[in-house]
């Protein structure tokens, strides 16, 4: 990943202690000096739609697509 100047996690799971958390950290240790996102769940979720849910946290194909879009191209 040191090659890379930004990477994006969308991650179904919890931010603190995710496989993304532990990826960075070790990139970091590692020399990796770019920039990353991370877009994962913050506290408990609540019942409702798997769909709902997916949008709530940003990890619908919707969302992800608008926040790289966003990123990359400023709109």
């Amino acid at each position: 990943v040191s090659a890379y100047k930004k990477i994006y996690f969308f991650e179904e799971g919890m931010r603190n202690g995710g496989i993304a958390e532990h990826l960075m950290t070790a990139a970091v240790s590692a020399g990796f000096r770019g920039k990353y996102d991370i877009t994962a769940v913050d506290g408990f979720v609540k019942q409702a739609s798997v769909n709902s849910q997916m949008k709530k946290y940003g990890l619908d194909t919707d969302s992800v697509t608008e926040k790289i879009k966003k990123d990359i191209c400023g709109e």
